[in-house]
């Protein structure tokens, strides 16, 4: 009996995590913006954040004349999941809150700033 419910609860558990969504993607920012002061970064067509599975990223804001790649990993903090970024070539870290996280729409935050995404797929 214990072996059937065990083999359920596994299933269970897979049939979950497949249905769950990934954040390995190309996201598209929809904005950038201080939650605080409503001051916002321009947004252009292409300006993506491309998180690939391999646990690298790499991220471009073409009007802001930002960019940027390194390391992600998924991290269960206190408040919830955040989203570590590890930027080459100089290590730093930055971890963002996961607001909000679903397969079509992606929204961050640190402190006051927030990147909202939506999925290319």
């Amino acid at each position: 009996m214990k072996s059937t419910a065990a083999k359920i609860s596994i299933l269970l558990m897979l049939a979950l995590q497949a249905c769950a969504p990934k954040i390995t993607d190309t996201w598209n920012y929809t904005a950038v913006y201080n939650r605080s002061s409503g001051a916002s970064l321009p947004v252009a067509d292409g300006d993506s954040l491309i998180i690939k599975g391999d646990g690298t990223f790499a991220y471009r804001l073409k009007l802001a004349g930002r960019s940027g790649n390194g390391f992600w990993r998924l991290a269960d903090t206190l408040s919830g999941k955040s989203l570590v970024l590890c930027y080459l070539p100089n290590n730093s870290l930055r971890s963002f809150h996961l607001d909000t996280f679903t397969r079509k729409r992606l929204v961050i935050s640190e402190g006051s700033m927030v990147f909202s995404y939506r999925s290319a797929r």
